[in-house]
């Protein structure tokens, strides 16, 4: 069996830049007083954060850390007082600055790390500076998903093997450090149910909540640290599996495992997790149903959202789906992107809209979208854009085909990220085949100050449920809208879904019989 080293992988350290004087330098001025002046970069940036003054104090603070990496034998505690200060603003942080933060955190923990090997009431701090760097590397990964970036191969390599030592040294030195070993594990199990979560398809309100689900339930998952070789337990239940030297591979999931580890695993049982999680949901669709006075008195309105918002969505990442449609790789196919939403509407065909690539401007040409792969249900596509295009997830945008068409022209933004600098890549979901475009109105809503025309999108058979290109529709708002050769005056009885730029909504006609029930079937959202 392969022992587990009790050592940080010295060619993690990132190499250490020369010092202005070119020796070690003790806490003197040379380094107090540097860090003293950026305190007050950053106190100004607070009062007026702007562009410039960011990239400066980017490109100070990686020159500072350099300074202060490069010398181990600085005071612990004014080292973390140098992290801290940084650590209040992560909108500062990219590749480079988030590698140097936790590399500063690991010369930390190696010189605890060598007093403790003397004198073992070391050890609890040791294990708490290591959950410290791991909460700020969750911190660092859930501001990197949130902004749309991929996750940090370099900053993933340092995160991995802090936890690995971190385990390590909790399950033989500090066992008795109960509260600072279950803060270690919280800060594991956090950050990586959080690789798990495919959060580049949730919407900014969406992310918080997925975050705070987990890390609220956090605590029912013991994460275990095996070496390579090492016996694995035969109970069943769904594990998380982190490879603690494969960051280029998001954590898997395994019903039953193999009598031994092949290589060093952080091990983590979800079923407990799981199991709280799906209780609460069940809970939380039951209170649905219920009146408001009702709902409140089984969960508080916050806990509601928290749940419908946020826990609903961990359960489906951590489960394996089948594609119901098949995908194909395609090659040559561009499209545009349309914010114009109801100039799509207006168009809309089941077939889509072509252009002619021959007959396309500059701009256009370099706006278009490669599309990378598509099904019946949606599309893939990529693009060589120097900024992520000006949507949302969950905003219905146009889409204008050039050379062939692949399907309809108005789509669901489901998820986008930037793959790697200057390639961004977009989920799209195509809307229904079966819609059909009609012109209608908004007589009456307080989401517009006038009455306003605009086309809406209705299924043929089921023309009591309409698709409207603007969000904030509410019950009781008044619409007309043609249908066949009439034109119909009704109102809204269900906001059924809505999105950033349209509502969904059940309609009445305002001269329809109390009582009598429409024909519903829901759109595909």
């Amino acid at each position: 069996m392969a022992e587990l080293s009790l050592e940080l992988e010295e060619d993690m350290r990132l190499l250490p830049q020369k010092m202005e004087l070119g020796k070690l330098e003790l806490l003197t001025n040379s380094i107090r007083l540097p860090f003293e002046a950026l305190e007050n970069q950053l106190a100004a940036y607070v009062r007026h954060p702007n562009k410039r003054l960011r990239e400066e104090l980017r490109r100070d603070i990686k020159r500072y850390l350099g300074r202060l990496n490069a010398n181990p034998l600085f005071p612990l505690s004014f080292r973390l007082k140098v992290l801290e200060a940084f650590e209040q603003h992560t909108d500062l942080f990219d590749v480079e600055l988030t590698a140097q933060v936790l590399n500063a955190y690991k010369i930390g923990i190696q010189l605890v790390q060598k007093h403790a090997r003397k004198h073992p009431e070391y050890w609890p701090i040791f294990v708490r500076l290591v959950a410290k760097a791991l909460e700020l590397a969750e911190v660092l990964l859930f501001e990197t998903l949130r902004n749309h970036h991929m996750q940090h191969v370099i900053a993933l390599r340092q995160s991995l093997d802090l936890m690995r030592l971190g385990l390590l040294v909790a399950q033989t030195e500090a066992r008795q450090a109960t509260h600072d070993v279950a803060r270690l594990r919280r800060a594991i199990v956090a950050h990586e149910l959080l690789r798990c979560m495919d959060m580049h398809a949730h919407t900014d309100e969406e992310q918080v909540l997925i975050r705070g689900e987990l890390q609220h339930f956090c605590e029912r998952v013991v994460p275990v640290l095996y070496a390579g070789g090492e016996a694995l337990p035969d109970a069943l239940d769904l594990y998380l599996i982190t490879a603690t030297h494969e960051p280029h591979h998001v954590p898997y999931k395994l019903m039953k495992l193999p009598d031994r580890a092949e290589r060093d695993i952080i091990l983590m049982p979800l079923g407990n997790f799981l199991e709280a999680i799906k209780h609460d949901i069940k809970t939380a669709r039951a209170a649905a149903d219920l009146s408001e006075e009702e709902r409140a008195a089984v969960m508080s309105p916050q806990r509601f959202r928290e749940i419908m918002h946020g826990a609903v969505y961990i359960p489906k990442a951590l489960q394996t789906i089948q594609r119901k449609h098949k995908r194909e790789l395609v090659r040559g196919v561009r499209v545009l992107i349309d914010p114009d939403i109801q100039h799509a509407f207006s168009t809309f065909t089941d077939s889509g809209l072509c252009l002619s690539g021959d007959m396309l401007n500059p701009a256009e040409r370099r706006a278009a979208w490669a599309v990378r792969d598509v099904s019946a249900s949606g599309m893939q596509i990529e693009g060589m854009i120097e900024q992520l295009p000006d949507v949302v997830v969950g905003q219905l945008i146009g889409l204008r085909w050039v050379d062939q068409r692949l399907g309809v022209n108005v789509g669901f933004v489901k998820w986008f990220r930037e793959e790697k600098p200057g390639v961004q890549q977009m989920g799209i979901k195509f809307l229904g085949r079966e819609l059909k475009p009609t012109q209608g109105s908004v007589l009456q809503s307080p989401a517009l100050r006038f009455p306003t025309s605009m086309p809406f999108l209705y299924h043929p058979s089921y023309p009591k449920e309409v698709l409207v290109p603007l969000s904030g529709l509410q019950a009781a708002d008044r619409l007309r809208y043609r249908f066949e050769e009439d034109d119909l005056l009704c109102h809204v009885t269900l906001v059924i879904s809505a999105g950033p730029n349209f509502s969904y909504c059940r309609i009445e006609l305002d001269d329809m019989e109390a009582g009598s029930s429409p024909s519903s079937v829901p759109l595909t959202i």
